[in-house]
């Protein structure tokens, strides 16, 4: 959870995708002491907007309701795309063209910040009583912890560019 206080860390237009998820509806209530206007997105109907809040509806796989997502955004905190494990093309629409859709889009909009929830899915296969630490290579144990190495090789991508 966010331990920054909201008065050293604020955004004009915050987005968080995946509002409508498990960890969305959690978010959504607290992310509003961290900007002016929160920015909510979900693939299907959200609950109506509140106070300080936007609800815009849009799928990652689709590169313009991406860029239009991102209008105006200062900063994401992305919890969209497919959350368990699902067989493959759920997963690569959401989680791996998705990502790119929404990486590319906050470059071309200037959007400097995301907030990208990966999951020890991506280390799934290491042994229970292993060690893991950062300079040991991804052992997803299924499509899902894949498709979160994938974001965590995009993200860096994109920090390095």
């Amino acid at each position: 959870m966010l331990t920054t206080p909201a008065s050293t860390m604020r955004f004009p237009r915050l987005l968080l995708t995946g509002a409508g998820g498990n960890l969305g509806q959690v978010l959504r209530p607290r992310l509003k002491a961290y900007c002016d206007v929160l920015r909510v997105s979900h693939r299907r109907e959200l609950e109506p907007a509140t106070a300080g809040e936007e609800v815009q509806l849009a799928s990652l796989e689709d590169k313009d309701q991406m860029m239009a997502l991102l209008d105006g955004v200062s900063a994401v905190v992305h919890m969209g795309g497919v959350s368990t494990e699902q067989p493959w093309d759920p997963i690569l629409a959401g989680n791996i063209v998705g990502m790119v859709n929404l990486y590319e889009a906050a470059r071309l909009k200037g959007v400097k910040r995301i907030v990208f929830a990966s999951s020890n899915h991506v280390t799934g296969f290491y042994r229970q009583d292993e060690v893991v630490n950062t300079r040991m290579p991804p052992k997803p144990d299924g499509f899902y912890g894949l498709s979160k190495a994938f974001g965590e090789d995009l993200a860096q991508l994109y920090w390095d560019r």
